[in-house]
């Protein structure tokens, strides 16, 4: 009776084992995915003149002297299917939120601009995803993301962030948040700036954040449509998405000079800063290379 027992226990746990073996780990694996930035004004590159970043208009060159926004709610959407970015964390991205900034100082050493610029979003897509829409012919696929900072993080004190929710140049007020865009640009002449950012925040002092999202919260809805279908390459990774930012876009309703400026960094919102805002609603500051 004790060596049928013992029999029976043994063939049970061999049972088990050999489960266990065939099943083997379960491996959820992400693909990653890089979307570089572009820099464009009347589809020509914003490229470095003699140490300056800038681009001409008529016999006048324009200095691009700063750029930088912020991204975050990326997703990728395919017909009906649709899946979040997972965004890497590295000192460009934190959170969910990533910040593109562009070298105006056109550095020549590789290690300082990258220490000074970023024109890459380093993310993870999930495996299941892609091989569900690698199926699909006829892809319509779309980049989607939001310009700006979700108020969760809107309103902290930057003194204490992770980088890139730490760049002071990007940073109104703990009442008024970040600058969701910074563009600084002049010429010979005049100068001219855009500071996109939430109005109609209310706390009790400057120092202080809201308890609750601004009036205008500013943060706009951006979608890309692909040109190429997502599908991994021979060597199974994805291809990088590439997409413009789109300067003339931007300024096709308003000249370089400190008369079209605007500056979101009160309660009201600047009359010049609609003729700004109407491309980003338009969708056509950003665009698929």
């Amino acid at each position: 009776m004790q060596n049928l027992i013992i029999t029976t226990f043994l063939a049970i746990l061999l049972m088990v084992c050999d489960t266990s073996v065939s099943q083997g780990p379960v491996i959820n694996k992400n693909y990653s995915l890089n979307v570089g930035v572009s820099l464009m004004y009347q589809e020509g590159l914003v490229n470095c003149k003699d140490g300056l970043l800038g681009f001409q208009i008529g016999k006048e060159f324009i200095r691009v002297e700063y750029f930088a926004f912020y991204l975050h709610g990326f997703e990728v959407t395919q017909n009906d299917n649709q899946s979040l970015v997972q965004l890497d964390e590295n000192v460009w991205q934190s959170n969910g939120t990533a910040l593109i900034k562009f070298d105006s100082g056109c550095n020549q050493n590789p290690t300082l601009r990258a220490e000074v610029s970023n024109q890459t979003i380093r993310a993870t897509l999930p495996q299941s995803f892609i091989n569900k829409i690698s199926q699909i012919d006829n892809q319509a696929t779309a980049l989607k993301f939001k310009i700006g900072v979700p108020f969760e993080q809107n309103h902290l004190n930057p003194l204490v962030q992770d980088s890139p929710m730490n760049v002071s140049n990007m940073f109104w007020s703990w009442r008024n948040g970040y600058k969701f865009i910074r563009l600084d640009m002049s010429s010979n002449k005049n100068g001219f700036a855009f500071h996109l950012g939430s109005i109609g925040c209310q706390s009790s002092s400057s120092v202080r954040s809201p308890k609750s999202p601004c009036s205008v919260s500013n943060v706009i809805d951006t979608s890309v449509q692909l040109t190429e279908p997502l599908r991994p390459n021979d060597q199974n990774e994805l291809p990088d998405i590439n997409i413009t930012v789109n300067l003339d876009a931007l300024l096709m309703n308003s000249q370089i000079q400190r008369e079209d400026s605007c500056m979101f960094n009160g309660i009201q919102q600047q009359e010049q800063c609609q003729k700004l805002v109407e491309p980003l609603h338009k969708q056509l500051f950003f665009s698929s290379l």
